[in-house]
């Protein structure tokens, strides 16, 4: 099983929460016409030709003798332009700039801490953020922002609301050494609608590892991430102070994370695909270098001294200074993508400081440090049997959302102008597809983006290759993120098909990626293109969540791969002409070359008297696979919402139900728990359309309302798993069996009980065994008198019986 900081682990650098797109911004694409990268100042087709002979079948790179498009070596360093050390190094900075230096600094003192101050830090909890506002100061929200750039504006004159607060708060570097060296992170306030009763802060956090949070912040004024034009009840409406950052190391945090330059990034993405274990070995070496290198550079900080406190564990430490600073005795957060798994995290370290909670698209929260009993006991929530195979279950998410594409695009709905890229191989298309033709598009797709590899077949649209890497991104991961950009794909895999034009994938990519374009005005002329630090940031934050520095050897590597293209064939770079498969080994996994973190994730576990928490999950998201929800949800102790979806995360996605859902969760957590296990949550307004394809709780394919809510009691332990039809021959040395799942009356209908039809037992009409495996630890979200007489009759019985043995004891 491939690790997800393995060196040449298949997924280290795709298995990602929300990798492409902050989740709440929608980007939108690129021009078709591009710049043409940087490429190699040798000749990219003689060079080549000529050191074949000389090097290694290991070694060997793109051939590219035979083609006009000229292929880079990515191995050729000695080429590679270097970034300016204060590319994108945010205006703000200047701030903390003085007699040619830049230096952090101690927090500015004069502020209350509120509520538990850990030992050693007052002096972090009680300081005072100096706030400026926007459009107002000469230090404006925009300026603490790494790039302003459209990918992360809603609307050119409407960044942040009128009278957002921003600043920077002051935090420790290393928190076992809070006299040492000092970081600074950017942080903004939109404060809450007036008129409302005052809630206190909600603290919102995007996905990444990598996304700005100041400009995620700001969507909330708007609550509608895929249309910011329709209004809906925001969080300011509900009576909260809406406060973000960017997460140590991210966007425009100081000191940056900062890695490889731009030329070596896009040098490696076009001639990348042929790259041997070994090459693919020396670049992840280079590109680590690099990370230790440039980040802290102008901060007097080494990268080495950096890098190790980056982790996800550290930032929920800041997360709570925050939460003090703020005058907040308990922390109300919001958290989509990877912001959940901080979320998650945070109540690991701080149970009692947390207040209302959602978490929308919840990464693995099992991390590979966590107890494989734990996964045991859970295994009958998960339908690969484990959530530590994170990289195949997230392969296997977005191979299902990309199903359900080629669903919708050979069905004609009007999302493709009755147009798919499929249609003249498929036959008569007669509304649903069957699976044949779904089968047969799928191949279609396959041979299309297989025919990139080596970066010899298509181009840009400006004549620099497309390789296969860029399609992997650009048409395997950016678009299956939201529905939103399914006709992006479709029309640049028709270009694709009929002009060998990947202009349209390789915007995808571009937007996956945040590269900028930019024109020099003096001398009229375009500028190279440039790529923010998010990727670098995900690279890095990951490797010290998990700190896993094991090197698979090449045998180890490629069946890695081979067992990850199982789960998702569209990934699969196929066979050469000699019926060999090809292999796209990784070259940004840096993991192996840093050095080790300071910042790990600890090992999950099942949370005890936990404030009420909502966890939402898609059905079909690719990112964050839907049982992810569901074991987040048994380990929390909390109400867990499906929303039947093909997108990531599900807020403030146009689905009217579920926003509904969150929001009333956040005026009152405790009646929104009451109300759940009455029934009173009911009607179109809480449930959605009814009859619509989701899942249960089991992962099993169901016919139900759009919003579903499942209610779990505050484990203490997991509740026994449900047993199978046959019984364990070896009960001590094989796992759990998946429960096999018995029709209810009625299956395939939208579950009802009590009192609402999108309140059920777990969001499904549960069977007998299914409630007798779990009564003992999930409070059931059953309601109505009948049950409530037949507890009350229980408790009757048990205490009458009770009452007989004991007599009958005295008599003896």
């Amino acid at each position: 099983m491939p690790s997800e900081t393995d060196s040449q682990s298949p997924t280290h650098n795709e298995a990602r929460a929300d990798k492409g797109e902050s989740v709440g911004a929608t980007s939108p694409a690129q021009p078709k016409t591009v710049v043409k990268a940087p490429l190699d100042s040798k000749n990219g087709n003689e060079a080549k030709a000529s050191a074949s002979a000389k090097a290694s079948a290991s070694d060997a790179h793109a051939d590219a003798s035979t083609s006009a498009v000229k292929v880079p070596d990515p191995l050729d360093f000695a080429s590679i332009k270097e970034d300016p050390d204060d590319l994108f190094l945010p205006h703000g900075a200047k701030h903390f700039y003085s007699n040619g230096k830049y230096r952090i600094g101690r927090p500015v003192p004069g502020g209350t801490p509120t509520g538990a101050v850990p030992a050693g830090l007052h002096e972090f909890y009680s300081q005072k953020i100096v706030w400026s506002k926007g459009y107002i100061d000469s230090l404006n929200c925009d300026s603490l922002s790494a790039n302003a750039s459209i990918f992360d504006v809603i609307s050119a004159h409407d960044v942040f609301p009128f009278g957002t607060k921003c600043g920077y708060i002051i935090l420790p570097l290393d928190y076992s050494k809070p006299q040492g060296s000092t970081i600074a992170l950017p942080i903004i306030k939109i404060p809450a609608k007036s008129g409302v009763p005052h809630k206190g802060s909600i603290f919102v956090n995007p996905g990444g590892p990598g996304a700005s949070g100041i400009y995620y912040g700001a969507n909330f004024a708007h609550l509608n991430f895929e249309d910011p034009t329709i209004k809906g009840e925001t969080f300011t409406d509900l009576g909260y102070d809406v406060v973000s950052f960017d997460p140590r190391g991210v966007g425009g945090a100081l000191p940056q994370i900062r890695c490889e330059s731009s030329a070596a990034f896009f040098k490696q993405a076009a001639g990348g695909d042929k790259d041997s274990y070994d090459s693919a070995m020396k670049i992840s070496k280079y590109n680590a270098d690099k990370c230790l290198h440039n980040t802290g550079k102008l901060f007097g900080i080494s990268g080495s001294e950096f890098i190790p406190q980056v982790g996800t564990a550290n930032v929920a430490k800041d997360l709570d200074v925050m939460r003090s600073v703020f005058g907040n005795e308990k922390l109300n957060y919001y958290g989509a993508s990877y912001g959940s798994r901080l979320g998650f995290v945070y109540a690991t370290q701080f149970p009692n400081n947390v207040g209302a909670m959602v978490i929308d698209g919840i990464e693995n929260p099992l991390t590979h440090a966590g107890d494989p009993g734990l996964t045991k006991k859970l295994k009958q929530y998960l339908p690969n049997g484990t959530l530590l195979d994170r990289e195949k279950s997230q392969a296997q998410g977005f191979n299902e959302t990309f199903v359900k594409f080629l669903e919708a695009c050979l069905s004609q709905s009007p999302l493709f102008d009755n147009d798919c890229f499929a249609k003249e191989y498929v036959g008569q298309i007669k509304g649903k597809p069957p699976q044949e033709q779904i089968d047969i598009a799928y191949a279609k797709f396959q041979e299309l983006i297989q025919a990139s590899y080596g970066g010899t077949t298509y181009t840009d649209g400006s004549g620099n290759p497309l390789s296969f890497e860029h399609l992997v991104w650009g048409a395997t991961f950016k678009p299956l993120y939201s529905t939103s950009l399914w006709t992006t794909l479709n029309d640049g895999l028709i270009s694709l098909d009929k002009e060998k034009n990947g202009s349209d994938l390789r915007s995808l990519f571009d937007s996956y990626f945040r590269v900028e374009y930019n024109y020099d005005y003096d001398n009229d002329k375009p500028l190279p293109p440039t790529v923010p630090f998010k990727e670098a940031a995900y690279r890095v934050i990951t490797c010290m969540d998990v700190d896993d520095k094991a090197l698979a050897s090449k045998e180890e590597s490629e069946k890695n791969w081979r067992d990850y293209w199982q789960a998702a064939p569209l990934r699969d770079p196929g066979k050469d002409s000699n019926g060999e498969q090809r292999y796209r080994y990784s070259h940004s996994n840096v993991c192996p070359f840093l050095p080790k973190s300071q910042s790990v994730l600890s090992p999950s576990h099942y949370f005890k008297n936990l404030s009420d928490t909502l966890i939402v999950s898609s059905s079909f998201d690719s990112a964050t696979p839907f049982e992810n929800g569901v074991v987040a949800s048994q380990l929390m102790g909390g109400s867990l919402l499906t929303v039947a979806h093909s997108s990531h995360v599900a807020y403030g996605r146009n689905i009217s139900c579920a926003d509904n859902v969150v929001n009333r969760y956040l005026k009152d957590p405790t009646t929104f728990r009451a109300d759940v296990v009455a029934g009173s949550l009911k009607g179109e307004k809480y449930s959605g359309a009814p009859g619509v394809a989701t899942k249960d709780i089991y992962s099993h394919a169901l016919t139900g309302d759009t919003c579903q809510l499942s209610n779990f009691a505050h484990a203490t332990e997991a509740p026994d798993p449900k047993p199978s039809d046959k019984p364990d021959p070896n009960p001590s040395e094989k796992p759990d069996p998946k429960p096999t799942e018995k029709p209810a009356p009625d299956a395939g209908k939208a579950p009802a009980t009590g009192g609402g039809k999108n309140v059920s037992k777990h969001g499904i009409s549960a069977t007998s065994d299914q409630v007798s495996s779990d009564k003992k630890h999930v409070r059931l979200a059953v309601t109505g008198s009948s049950f409530n007489t037949i507890v009350l009759g229980s408790i009757v019985l048990l205490i009458l019986g009770a009452a007989l043995i004991y007599r009958k004891r005295l008599r003896l």
